[in-house]
């Protein structure tokens, strides 16, 4: 259903049936992964001292 079908269809609506067409899916939500930091300082440190 496009947008403006379900908008007219939405505003005919009344009561639960247009709650109901508020609901979301239900499908699950993709989780991002976590990036991790760069090493820790100790290895930037060694790299500063050997130039």
């Amino acid at each position: 259903m496009e947008l403006g079908e379900w908008w007219t269809a939405f505003a005919n609506a009344e009561g639960e049936a247009r709650t109901a067409m508020l609901q979301t899916e239900t499908a699950p939500k993709k989780r991002r992964k976590r990036s991790r930091k760069k090493a820790g300082s100790a290895d930037s440190a060694a790299t500063t001292e050997a130039q």
